[in-house]
């Protein structure tokens, strides 16, 4: 095995030693400037791309009843990300803060949330949201 092995090294050794020759070495035509290639689809794209969104790719035969469905949960993903971190951010705050005014506003903030969503999506974030103001309202009142 060990034969196989300085074998194999020696091999490698004489391979570099033949590629660090100190012959002349014509240079190559003129390559031009480097390009980039865009493909089709961002070449011509109106869409604005905005940092930290997810992109939903689709292939050619998706129908659109499939494509609307797919960006309607993707919305409400982000929504109801967007309830969580009001109704955290709430429970951040001092506790002199944690007043029965600020818990309307943040349920006021978190409920907007619910708004241009299918009705599926936007019953689930209004039970999340309502949960939450329960559950802040009890804490309140101890």
């Amino acid at each position: 095995m060990s034969r196989f092995v300085s074998a194999g090294l020696a091999a490698i050794a004489v391979a570099s030693l033949a590629a660090c020759t100190e012959a002349p070495v014509a240079p190559q035509k003129d390559l031009g400037t480097p390009t980039i290639a865009l493909s089709n689809s961002a070449a011509g794209a109106d869409e604005q791309v905005v940092p930290g969104e997810v992109l939903v790719k689709f292939k050619n035969n998706v129908n659109a009843e499939a494509k609307a469905n797919a960006q309607a949960q993707q919305l409400a993903k982000q929504r109801i990300n967007a309830a969580q971190s009001a109704w955290y951010a709430f429970d951040r705050a001092k506790a002199e803060e944690h007043t029965p005014e600020a818990l309307d506003a943040t349920r006021k903030s978190a409920k907007r949330l619910e708004e241009g969503l299918p009705p599926a999506f936007a019953e689930k974030i209004a039970a999340y949201n309502a949960a939450q103001y329960e559950k802040r309202l009890a804490a309140l009142g101890r």
